[in-house]
């Protein structure tokens, strides 16, 4: 196995940044590589997600980490809170909003996730009335997938404030972040009223 030499101040910040009696130093290099890997920072960004400050990282959705193993604190569409804080839920939420817009067949279009005409509500699908849609549940990621084209589609801004749970395989264990996105701005004479 290869050995590395750091110096005592690298060691200090990888000391503040393990978990104390679980992780080991790779553990800490592992997470940061990790967190550059997925897009979490650059060589220019201040302060890197891996620095002891705590503040919530910042992510918009073309530079999102993976989302699994990780809880939903707050969101808002639009400006206006969903109604519940969990990913299928504030899917739901929107497809619900976008059937209200949009055609059945503009909706499959749009919506990522697997479909199935009318209601359908057996391997976890839910029925969304205004779509007369039954959608398949998501992962976490997934589920973002489908929240940003959707948001895309509607023209709304996004934004969802997570935490990644404590757990090996989460791609930010701890960390809280803001998932954001907003919609292009449209030419001048698109028709943006949907």
């Amino acid at each position: 196995m290869p050995e590395i030499e750091i110096t005592t101040p690298t060691y200090r910040r990888l000391q503040q940044l393990a978990e104390p009696l679980v992780d080991t130093a790779e553990d800490v290099i592992v997470r940061a590589l990790d967190a550059l890997e997925h897009g979490a920072a650059t060589a220019t960004s201040t302060p890197t997600p891996m620095t002891a400050d705590k503040s919530p990282l910042e992510f918009s959705a073309g530079q999102i980490p993976d989302l699994t193993h990780t809880t939903v604190e707050v969101g808002y569409f639009n400006g206006q809170k969903f109604q519940r804080r969990y990913w299928n839920p504030m899917m739901c939420e929107l497809i619900r909003l976008i059937g209200e817009k949009k055609t059945s067949n503009e909706v499959e279009r749009i919506v990522h996730a697997p479909t199935v005409r009318g209601e359908f509500t057996d391997n976890g699908y839910k029925y969304i009335d205004t779509a007369d849609l039954s959608v398949q549940g998501q992962d976490s990621n997934g589920a973002w997938e489908n929240i940003v084209a959707i948001a895309d589609a509607l023209a709304l801004p996004i934004e969802i404030h997570i935490k990644w749970l404590e757990h090996a395989d989460a791609a930010l264990p701890g960390r809280r972040a803001v998932l954001s996105f907003n919609p292009k701005t449209t030419e001048a004479g698109d028709d943006n009223d949907i």
